[in-house]
């Protein structure tokens, strides 16, 4: 029980409320990229294009999102297919499709046959009449196709509705629904390696070292106080949803513009080239590049600290006693006075923050209440003040 008291715990909360602000950062990016190559609506309409896969019939999931209620969702400025369809709305368009192969012959494999019934029909005088009643025109448009797994499971969902719409569009959701579960998990699959990417871009684009986030944060009483505080103020506030950090950026504390990171003015000139979701996403990051400045935790780019002062200027000389005096020196040795051990070990904490960070904001927000929960199971340690 002696670990609990420790003073390693309170390192582990607010290594792990770092690591939960900058996954949220790799959040961020990774959707930002995803919005750019419209990689939802890309999946999205792949998936259905295999659910309804007819190669008897028709090419159902390009009639889907043609039709008028799919179609009017689309993007057409940039050609952006729509990202969230609902499962109200795919049973309604799917029903009204299948029906107009009874009423219009639209299907593809048909079109002989359906020529043939227009001009018989010009030559009576006739016009093939509407039908009202969608279940029927759903039940004959099921009728038109040809055999197919497709057809069957339509049959069948006929067959079970009972000749009640609810029911049919019910039963139309329901597998929908069920579909898109299963792409849901394709979807996170594919993204596993992308958090990855983007977990090393950012532990290298902003110099996070673990290894020197743990020796800073356990010689640096205050700022370990500052972080474990916020911390838990962030672990009373609810759980963190996947795929949602709005709220969680709603309950940084509001920071001060600040022009000394260099980063920030490199976002900002990237934001002038972007749309509006780009131009939003820079904002989230800008809020927490500042909030993790304001809170001076030990990272980014300086001349003053690794490894950009490893390529600096000509070290001072010191004279010998000073230079005794600082061979104990933390700082001093990693920044000013590097050697073999000290760039491998600062290259092990850059790849340790990348492949942590790739774990995602949801998975530290987990750890971090387990080790809030364990630090209120047990006595807060006196903190020592800094030498």
């Amino acid at each position: 029980m002696e670990f609990l008291s420790s003073s390693l715990l309170s390192v582990l909360i607010a290594l792990g409320f770092i690591y939960v602000l900058l996954s949220v950062l790799v959040s961020i990016l990774v959707e930002w990229r995803n919005h750019y190559v419209k990689e939802r609506g890309k999946l999205l309409r792949e998936a259905i294009n295999q659910m309804l896969d007819d190669p008897l019939n028709a090419q159902y999931g390009l009639l889907l999102y043609n039709h008028p209620m799919i179609g009017g969702m689309q993007n057409r400025k940039n050609q952006r297919p729509p990202q969230y369809i609902s499962s109200s709305m795919f049973a309604e368009a799917l029903i009204d499709l299948i029906g107009q192969q009874a009423e219009d012959d639209l299907n593809i494999d048909r079109k002989k046959d359906s020529d043939q019934k227009k001009l018989a029909f010009e030559a009576s005088g006739e016009s093939p009449a509407p039908i009202d009643d969608p279940l029927l025109r759903f039940q004959m448009g099921v009728a038109e196709m040809k055999h197919s797994p497709l057809k069957e499971l339509l049959h069948s969902f006929h067959q079970k509705s009972k000749n009640d719409y609810p029911k049919l569009k019910s039963l139309l959701e329901e597998w929908y629904n069920a579909y898109m579960d299963r792409v849901t998990g394709w979807y996170k699959t594919k993204q596993k390696n992308k958090f990855l990417i983007f977990g090393f871009v950012v532990a290298i684009g902003l110099n996070v070292d673990s290894l020197h986030l743990i020796k800073s944060l356990s010689s640096d009483s205050e700022l370990r106080s500052n972080l474990e505080k916020h911390a838990m103020a962030l672990e009373a506030k609810g759980a963190f949803a996947e795929d949602d950090y709005q709220h969680f950026l709603a309950q940084l504390t509001e920071a001060k513009d600040s022009n000394a990171i260099q980063k920030n003015k490199v976002l900002a000139a990237i934001e002038a080239r972007l749309d509006s979701v780009g131009k939003e996403r820079i904002k989230e990051s800008q809020q927490i590049l500042r909030y993790l400045e304001e809170q001076k935790v030990p990272m980014g780019w300086s001349l003053q600290s690794a490894p950009l002062s490893w390529f600096g200027c000509e070290k001072p000389k010191l004279e010998a006693k000073a230079q005794k005096a600082l061979e104990d020196d933390y700082q001093y040795q990693r920044n000013q006075h590097p050697n073999f051990w000290t760039v491998l070990k600062y290259l092990i904490g850059v790849v340790i923050s990348g492949y942590m960070l790739s774990f995602g904001a949801p998975f530290w927000f987990e750890v971090l209440v387990r080790l809030i929960n364990i630090r209120r199971a047990g006595k807060k340690p006196a903190e020592k003040p800094n030498a």
